[in-house]
């Protein structure tokens, strides 16, 4: 029937589409890749490593994880095609001009979603940075404006960078590579790096 046909039509198509984007994440550097030699070694130690080299991290305590009454498929879908009003600022986010080179200590400084300077006891630590795009495509999660935009040259090189986990809007590609040529240490969770 026309139904059938429209189906594995469609069915065949969203095959041919995830084999093609899983080909591309495949050998898009900004994805990351999967720990090999040592760092796979280091990574296999841990407790919370399940499957031998082809295996992941797992949580030893189980989380469950809740949507409520409904499915998973149904809970994003409905968070992917929600209503976005009121979600996405009108204007600018409010900000100050700071002399992030001069920030005193005992400060924090939050440029907008997950990215914070701390100076504290003399010692200058840049979380999560992302000054660039939130996602390594351009139609997927952009970040707000802000009324003043920082930016890498706007602030001291730090003493070291944390990355708390591997979502690419919590470490971008490019600024992550322009503070790795600066020579400043990363401290990130095992698998991360």
């Amino acid at each position: 029937t026309y139904s059938r046909r429209r189906l594995l039509a469609f069915g065949a198509l969203a095959i041919s589409g995830t084999a093609l984007a899983g080909g591309v994440a495949v050998r898009y550097p900004v994805l990351g890749q999967n720990p090999t030699g040592d760092r796979l070694a280091r990574c296999m130690s841990s407790p919370n490593w399940r499957g031998g080299p082809e295996g992941a991290f797992e949580n030893i305590v189980p989380v469950r994880v809740e949507a409520g009454t409904k499915s998973k498929p149904q809970a994003i879908m409905e968070f992917l095609l929600r209503n976005r009003e009121g979600i996405v600022p009108d204007a600018p986010v409010p900000a100050v001009k700071t002399d992030l080179c001069a920030l005193p200590d005992g400060n924090l400084v939050w440029f907008g979603h997950s990215t914070f300077l701390i100076r504290a006891g003399g010692v200058t630590l840049l979380v999560d940075p992302a000054f660039g795009p939130a996602a390594p495509v351009s139609f997927v999660g952009q970040p707000f404006p802000l009324e003043v935009e920082y930016g890498l040259a706007d602030m001291p090189i730090p003493d070291a960078v944390l990355l708390t986990h591997d979502h690419y809007d919590h470490l971008e590609w490019e600024t992550v590579l322009a503070l790795a040529s600066t020579g400043v240490r990363f401290v990130c969770p095992l698998g991360v790096g």
